[in-house]
């Protein structure tokens, strides 16, 4: 994950946000083409709670192998944007963003909803400003 912006997060199991092209789209050669189109999430006020990982699986952390329970678990391809705020995600839930998209996640009368806009380029991304001691992230 490249970009990322989260704010006020309760979390209670297992969280996982995925970008397929974390640094840029590879090109018919397989290089990469290094770019801010990539995937970008935003979590603000935001409840995740499920179950989580599998305490009593075999699990091999160090080289990524882990059983869940449940898990909510957000899947970025290229381009793409996931944005949720005042939202709780409860239970087992995969949510895939195809390149070219920007999922919006509301909570209307106790479910989440999905709005589904196309984009053609990154809505966001974090500028950099480096200062003596410090470097400050802006958007």
């Amino acid at each position: 994950m490249s970009e990322v912006d989260i704010k006020n997060i309760s979390l209670e199991g297992s969280l996982r946000i995925e970008a397929q092209d974390a640094l840029g789209r590879v090109d018919a050669t397989g290089c990469i083409e290094y770019s801010n189109e990539t995937g970008k999430c935003t979590l603000h006020n935001v409840i995740v709670k499920n179950r989580g990982i599998d305490r009593s699986a075999d699990n091999q952390y160090w080289s990524g192998q882990i059983e869940r329970s449940e898990s909510f678990h957000v899947i970025l391809h290229g381009n793409a944007e996931f944005y949720a705020k005042d939202v709780v995600f409860a239970g087992d839930m995969c949510i895939e963003v195809p390149d070219g998209y920007q999922y919006i996640a509301s909570e209307k009368n106790g479910s989440v909803e999905f709005d589904k806009i196309k984009i053609d380029r990154p809505s966001w991304s974090w500028k950099y400003t480096a200062g003596p001691d410090d470097i400050l992230l802006t958007r």
